[in-house]
């Protein structure tokens, strides 16, 4: 056979990616292309402006998602500027941003925490069905959203009422299961009410790798949110979000000898997730817009159910109290104001059960300020400092400054700094009766960061290119004692750099094309390298568009990933084969609401492995049809 003959895919994909300024259709990014210029993103204690944020940040639009048939957040977050996901199976996924602990990642819905109690927020099952848009913000955010965002958040905000009196949308897809959502708002002269409800059905793949029973998610979601302008000066509001899912999984066998034997394929072996977040909220304009007051309770509660012989329930609740006040230096309104000052007040308090270890609880009292200043020289600040004082272990304060500075010729410099803390897990502290000796002693884990970066916008493209370093101290990590898991502090720091590049351009009215870059070197206090989080992992992608049509597709090439081998004698840091994965997309307008979609991934069906022992998802497709009014 000759060359051309024996391409794989790697070689595929790349040569692919090389004909992108000249094929039809071209590439999209992998995750969904990044909105250029949102009106405010969630980036301090009241909103900001983005080119006014000195931080690094990404935002996908839930209508790119929706366009590009990606229905989960999983997939739309997966290849963002320094995020790291990793499935084990398709029902588990965990988040890291430049190469911190899943932990110490937040995740909010609509500004509350997903995860109700303490651990991390499994993301698999999360659609995309009645998202307006997905903020990444890298860095230290705990001035603004406490410990758990010591490395970043993400926050999901999801659609609500329009301007217009009444709408709504209808969809379906069929592709490897089934799923149907719909959504419908009302608004009137003095408030609005929005409902969403999806439901999902995804056969999934065999979690052992072994061909064996397909390990699927079935979901539920429904959501609520409204709000009431009782006054003038006076808006009340709420949002509350349900979901129940039931997934398969397989057990795994750490006495196994070897990767074959690791996973074992365990038919019929299912969990069940219960999650609840809402809040109610009253927000009050004082002094003709000058100072303005937002009081609100959060309530996040998550359990989860292990049917079978040895039966296992677990329960998370997370409740916030939070006060916030913004007061504008200069006399005019707090949203037109150049000079600012936000102030904070809240108090956090987690609980955790399971079936095997009564009610525990971590409490936290804070208090934030928070300097904006917006000057004519192009030069934007903003500056914070949190105190949070914690119930059972150490005391913390958190500071953030970011910069901003317009250079002119479509050029802007940003830089922050900042210190973040994560505090140590329920399991950490308390253990885990028969597996594990909690430590009361832990110090929380401390991340001080330092990033530098330049956009440069071009007629029609736009490129950003930041540079970071993160060191984490205390890093919290397991050993063992007398035959079960004990948790101490590694002495030393655990030290992250890297590079971060994102870039868009429309070529022409119906061309665009976009790509982004992530290189991470993450090590631990020993030096050894930091576990699943690849050090090279590319993007590229684009869309083409001519009449009711619309083609695209995506390419994502990982590298350097390492992952433990949890089977006895296996390596704790060994690293992964690299891979490359190519998507292709398209929709079709069958009228001005109505939308057929296509969407196929993994279109050379790679070997996609990202943890030792486990399956990976091979070639998918799915169609959809939506309908919106």
């Amino acid at each position: 056979m000759t060359r051309s003959q024996t391409q794989t895919p790697l070689r595929r994909a790349l040569l692919l990616a090389a004909a992108l300024p000249f094929a039809q259709p071209v590439l999209a990014q992998d995750a969904a292309p990044i909105t250029l210029d949102p009106v405010f993103i969630s980036g301090g204690l009241s909103p900001i402006a983005p080119d006014a944020y000195g931080r690094a940040y990404s935002v996908v639009s839930g209508d790119d998602l929706r366009e590009q048939g990606i229905s989960s957040v999983k997939q739309a977050l997966t290849g963002l500027p320094g995020v790291s996901v990793t499935e084990t199976g398709g029902s588990f996924a965990t988040l890291r941003m430049r190469g911190a602990p899943a932990n110490h990642a937040l995740i909010l819905i609509d500004g509350v925490e997903a995860q109700g109690g303490g651990g991390d927020y499994v993301l698999s099952g999360l659609a995309t069905d009645d998202i307006a848009r997905i903020e990444v913000l890298r860095g230290p955010q705990s001035v603004f959203f406490g410990s758990r965002a010591s490395a970043g958040v993400v926050n999901i905000v999801t659609l609500r009422g329009a301007e217009q009196e009444r709408g709504g949308a209808l969809s379906a897809t069929r592709g490897n299961g089934w799923s149907l959502s719909g959504r419908a708002h009302v608004r009137g002269e003095r408030g609005g009410l929005a409902l969403s409800y999806a439901t999902r059905h995804d056969k999934g793949y065999d979690a052992s790798g072994k061909g064996g029973e397909r390990d699927g998610i079935r979901r539920r979601a429904l959501s609520l949110n409204g709000d009431w302008q009782a006054t003038e000066d006076l808006e009340i509001g709420f949002s509350q979000s349900l979901a129940r899912e039931i997934y398969g999984y397989d057990n795994s066998d750490w006495m196994a000898s070897d990767e074959a034997g690791y996973m074992v394929d365990t038919p019929d072996l299912t969990s069940r997730r219960d999650e609840r977040a809402g809040q109610l909220y009253a927000s009050l304009s004082t002094l003709d817009g000058r100072l303005t007051h937002r009081l609100s309770y959060e309530r996040s509660r998550y359990a989860q159910e292990f049917p079978g012989d040895f039966p296992y329930e677990m329960l998370g609740i997370t409740r916030a109290l939070k006060y916030r006040a913004s007061l504008s230096l200069d006399g005019a309104p707090v949203d037109q104001a150049g000079q600012m000052v936000n102030a904070m007040a809240d108090w956090t308090r987690w609980n955790e059960s399971n079936s095997y270890v009564p009610v525990q609880e971590k409490s936290t009292r804070s208090v934030a300020l928070e300097y904006r200043g917006f000057f004519d020289s192009g030069l934007d600040v903003q500056a914070g400092l949190r105190r949070d004082e914690n119930k059972g272990f150490r005391d913390f304060t958190s500071w953030t400054i970011g910069l901003s500075q317009d250079l002119g010729r479509g050029l802007r410099l940003h830089g922050s700094a900042g210190a973040g803390m994560a505090n140590p897990t329920f399991t950490e502290l308390f253990g885990y009766p028969g597996f594990s000796i909690g430590n009361l002693d832990l110090s929380s884990e401390i991340n001080r960061s330092l990033d530098l970066g330049i956009e440069a916008r071009l007629a029609d493209a736009r490129i950003d290119v930041t540079l970071f370093r993160e060191k984490l101290t205390d890093l919290i990590g397991a050993g063992s004692c007398g035959g079960q898991t004990c948790y101490v502090n590694y002495a030393g720091d655990s030290v992250r750099k890297g590079v971060e590049i994102a870039g868009d351009w429309q070529i022409r009215d119906h061309i665009a094309l976009r790509g982004s870059y992530s290189y991470i070197d993450a090590k631990l206090p020993d030096g050894g390298r930091v576990t699943y989080v690849p050090r090279h992992e590319l993007t590229l992608g684009g869309a083409w568009q001519a009449g009711r049509v619309t083609l695209g597709g995506d390419l994502r090439h990982v590298a350097g990933m390492v992952a433990p081998q949890g089977w006895s004698g296996g390596d704790p840091a060994a690293e992964l084969p690299d891979f490359t994965t190519v998507g292709i997309w398209g929709d079709y307008r069958l009228s001005d609401d109505i939308k057929l979609t296509g969407r196929i991934d993994n279109l050379f069906d790679a070997d996609a492995k990202q943890a030792w022992g486990y399956g990976w998802q091979g070639r998918r497709a799915q169609i959809g049809l939506s309908a919106s009014w």
